[in-house]
């Protein structure tokens, strides 16, 4: 008895470190669980663009959104969540090779930008005619293409 008398049992028996994640940095361990990942962003496209679930059988559907994160983590660097699902979605609903128009892929392959500002700054006005250029940029060789790859008709 008299040992754990001298015991402090208030004191913690590691030393506490404290951390400070970014919210990119909470995104990792879902991101890293790539089977979730596209099952959430297959959910996405059905609440956002539900012609896109019946255009494709579920497992090439599954393939497409995984070479798209593939692309967008690998080529582009993206890592936050939201913008992973951006990303991808932005392949239905402006064109399957946006992300190769030159402009376009200037700003995502930017290192000294987070996700969000690259993806704050294709908003802008300044972008218009480049989206538009980009709705060009669609079709089958664009779907399985890497980013920076150029795709040709024939």
């Amino acid at each position: 008895m008299r040992i754990l008398s001298k015991v402090d049992i208030n004191r913690p028996v590691h030393p506490t470190v404290s951390f400070k994640l970014s919210k990119e940095q909470m995104g990792l361990p879902v991101a890293a669980q790539q089977d979730r990942l596209i099952a959430d962003i297959e959910a996405h496209l059905a609440s956002e663009q539900p012609l896109v679930l019946r255009a494709y059988p579920r497992g090439h559907l599954c393939s497409l959104i995984d070479h798209s994160l593939h692309i967008a983590r690998s080529r582009f660097g993206l890592s936050d969540l939201g913008h992973l699902k951006l990303f991808v979605d932005l392949r239905w609903r402006i064109s399957s090779g946006y992300f190769t128009h030159p402009d376009i892929a200037a700003v995502l392959s930017s290192k000294s930008m987070t996700d969000r500002q690259k993806f704050d700054r294709l908003a802008t006005p300044a972008f218009d005619d480049i989206w538009d250029a980009a709705e060009a940029l669609d079709g089958s060789a664009y779907w399985l293409a890497e980013a920076g790859t150029q795709v040709t008709d024939g």
